[in-house]
């Protein structure tokens, strides 16, 4: 897994990526907050123009579309539980379900889509001249940082089920998925205490800062 899997494209010479990044900051923000804001029957109107719009941002940039596409979709099923209680538990829960479904969609790919355009780095640094709080800029840069190695793990995991399962049916492999993100969970939140410690012994102050 290398350290550039998210922002690999980052570094292209295309009109995209030489816009400033706080202006592709300001975009995404826009959109998501339209996205937000927007009623329902409003985002089923613009989805189509949105996502065009986004498509054509994506080939103008020369980034792959299969590099933004597949990272939206390694991110979408985190909010498909909610998406389902939606439909389970609401009114009208299919069309909101649709309506979240999009949105979220949407907001995903716009995020991937910045990240993809922008080095990461630059996007902290814009942040930070903004005086966003350094402790929100402190946990996207872990969050960014340990991406890699959880989803490392979690591939091998997989791997390693793939290749011992044979013709397991789908209940079991469901239930073995279900344990891989079990242990996945148990491993994150053992690696976030072990880092934490350490940091605390190096003078770690809790805000972002040393003692």
């Amino acid at each position: 897994m290398r350290h550039s899997f998210w922002d690999h494209f980052s570094g292209l010479e295309s009109p995209i990526h030489k816009l400033s990044p706080g202006i592709k900051i300001l975009f995404v923000i826009l959109l998501v907050i339209i996205l937000t804001m927007l009623p329902g029957y409003y985002v089923s109107y613009l989805s189509i123009p949105l996502l065009l719009m986004l498509i054509t941002i994506l080939i103008i940039s020369g980034v792959p579309v299969k590099h933004v596409m597949k990272r939206t979709l390694v991110i979408l099923p985190l909010i498909l539980p909610v998406i389902l209680l939606n439909s389970i538990f609401m009114e009208s829960g299919l069309n909101h379900s649709l309506t979240l479904s999009v949105r979220s969609f949407l907001s995903i790919f716009s995020l991937v889509l910045l990240v993809s355009v922008t080095k990461f780095s630059d996007i902290m640094k814009t942040l930070s001249k903004w005086h966003f709080p350094r402790i929100m800029i402190m946990i996207l840069t872990f969050m960014y940082r340990y991406f890699f190695l959880l989803t490392g793990e979690m591939e091998k995991m997989i791997r390693a089920v793939k290749l011992r399962s044979g013709n397991t049916r789908w209940p079991e492999i469901f239930k073995i998925y279900s344990q891989i993100l079990a242990i996945l969970f148990i491993k994150s939140y053992e690696r976030a205490e072990r880092v934490y410690n350490a940091m605390l012994m190096r003078g770690y102050d809790g805000n972002g800062g040393l003692q």
